[in-house]
C-alpha cells in the first residue's frame, strides 16, 4: 500500500424502510500519522492495480471473520471492485471459489466500469455472475456506460448516486418515485444513497421497496461489524 498511510475497514450499514439492516458496504479508508483521513477513492489514482487486488483481498478475508453472525441475520456484504481487481478475480480460482461459497456477498461496480457498455459476454462482470451477484454503484452519476446492462438484467441491485438524489430530491417525489419505479424493473433491489437527515427518510417513505444508505445511519470499523444495529425503530414513520 502506500507509504506513510495505514488503512483501516469501514462498515456502511444499508437500511430498508422498515428499518431492517439488509446490507453492509465495506469501504477503505486511509490516514496517516497526523491523523487525516482520505477515502479510497482520494488515493485511487496512486494505488497499483496490485495494491488494489491486496486491498480487495484483505477486505474479503476479513469479511470471512464474521461469515456465521452474517449467515443468521441474513445481511449482505459488498465490495467494491474497478477493472483491474476485476481481471485478477477472474484468474484467481481460490477466490472465485471463496466467492461461490459466500452467498452473502455482492460485487459492486461503478456506472463507468470499462467493457462493458453494449453488455459484452467477454467482459469480466457476465464471468464474475457465474460466481456472485453484481450491485450498480453511481446511478445517475452521468456516467451510463453500464445502464443499458442493468436493463438486462445483469445487476441484482441498483445503487442511486447520493449527489442525483441530492439535487433531485427538491424536484418531488414525484420526480424520484419514477427513477425508483424505473429501476425497480430492472433490479430486485434500489438503494438510496445520501441519506443524511431524517427528513430525507420521511420523503422516500412511500416507497417501501427502497433500501437507504448514508451518514445518517452510523458506520463502524470492521472489527465491530456485530455492532452495528440489526434494527432501528422508529424509522419511516
Amino acid at each position: 500500500m502506500l507509504k506513510g498511510l495505514k488503512s483501516r475497514f469501514v462498515c456502511e450499514p444499508v437500511y430498508n424502510m422498515q428499518g431492517h439492516l439488509k446490507a453492509v458496504e465495506i469501504l477503505t479508508r486511509f490516514h496517516d500519522d497526523y491523523g487525516e483521513v482520505k477515502s479510497f477513492l482520494e488515493v485511487h489514482g496512486l494505488l497499483s492495480a496490485e495494491d488494489k487486488w491486496l486491498n480487495f483481498q484483505l477486505q474479503l478475508r476479513s469479511v470471512q471473520l464474521f461469515q456465521d453472525y452474517i449467515g443468521q441475520h441474513q445481511v449482505l456484504v459488498s465490495l467494491n471492485i474497478d477493472a483491474d481487481i476485476a481481471v485478477r478475480l477472474m484468474a484467481s480460482q481460490s477466490f472465485l471459489k471463496i466467492l461461490s461459497e459466500a452467498p452473502y456477498i455482492r460485487l459492486e461496480v461503478s456506472e463507468d466500469f470499462p467493457q462493458c457498455r453494449f453488455c459484452d459476454t467477454s467482459s469480466p462482470l457476465h464471468h464474475l455472475r457465474a460466481y456472485t451477484h453484481l450491485w450498480l454503484d453511481d446511478v445517475g452519476s452521468g456516467s451510463k456506460n453500464n445502464f443499458n446492462c442493468l436493463t438486462k438484467g445483469l445487476f441484482e441491485a441498483a445503487k442511486i448516486d447520493k449527489t442525483f438524489f441530492w439535487k433531485h430530491q427538491h424536484d418531488g417525489v414525484e420526480f424520484l418515485g419514477k427513477i425508483i419505479r424505473d429501476l425497480t424493473r430492472f433490479a430486485g433491489s434500489v438503494i438510496v444513497e445520501g441519506i443524511e437527515k431524517p427528513e430525507q427518510v420521511k420523503l422516500l417513505a412511500s416507497y417501501s421497496q427502497c433500501w437507504l444508505q448514508g451518514y445518517l445511519f452510523e458506520s463502524v470499523d470492521i472489527e465491530h461489524f456485530k455492532k452495528l444495529p440489526l434494527y432501528l425503530e422508529p424509522f419511516g414513520d
